[in-house]
């Protein structure tokens, strides 16, 4: 989605606000079903997330949008 991050700059972030602020709530929107995933690219999406701990997870599946590259 051509993001100016990465997942490690991600991670790195969600560690620096858990350091921090310790009671913090997170919460992360996820799009699954991309055109083209993959079980195994869904895998390691769900293992980094898993990872990260955090409070919340608002997955939803991709759908399409006329226009955008996804497409």
């Amino acid at each position: 989605m051509h993001r100016r991050y990465d997942k490690q700059l991600f991670a790195h972030k969600i560690e620096l606000i858990k350091n921090r602020m310790p009671d913090a709530f997170i919460g992360i929107d996820v799009i699954v079903g991309f055109p083209g995933e993959t079980e195994e690219d869904f895998r390691t999406t769900y293992d980094f997330l898993a990872g990260l701990e955090p409070a919340f997870l608002h997955i939803f599946p991709f759908s399409e949008r006329p226009g955008t590259p996804a497409v």
